[in-house]
């Protein structure tokens, strides 16, 4: 039953970041707009100024970088804990590559979105990064 929890863990972190990208523009923007208004304004209490165009954009990047660096954790520990019979690799490498095309894709067909490549690029950096520091750590703990 545990192993199935990790698997059931990636999956689902998976169809949030879906979910996150079934939201139209305007409330996408909102949310992360909201949250660019919080940290500009704690930046400005320390003396540190920038463009709400550049939070903005970074707010939004790292929220991709982020998202796919926690899949990047759930798929490696499922793998890790309830390795299937064969092709660690190859399962870790597909879900790196198909989820941030997926998630592009599905932005496509959302009003006032669209799927950018770029996107997909910073996604599967934030996977990556996370994999190496995950098989990093658990090296260092045997």
């Amino acid at each position: 039953m545990k192993k199935k929890f990790y698997w059931l863990a990636a999956v689902l972190w998976t169809l949030f970041i879906f979910s996150n990208s079934l939201q139209n523009g305007d409330t996408s923007g909102q949310m992360s707009g909201s949250l660019t208004r919080t940290i500009l304004s704690f930046l400005s209490s320390l003396g540190i100024s920038l463009s709400y165009e550049t939070a903005h954009h970074f707010l939004r990047k790292a929220a991709h970088f982020s998202e796919y660096a926690v899949l990047g954790l759930l798929v490696s520990h499922a793998l890790r804990k309830a390795p299937p019979v064969r092709n660690s690799a190859a399962i870790l490498y597909i879900w790196m590559v198909i989820a941030p095309a997926i998630d592009e894709t599905i932005q496509r067909f959302v009003p006032d979105r669209g799927p950018a490549f770029t996107d997909v690029l910073i996604d599967i950096c934030g996977f990556l990064c996370a994999v190496l520091l995950y098989r990093l750590f658990s090296r260092k703990k045997k």
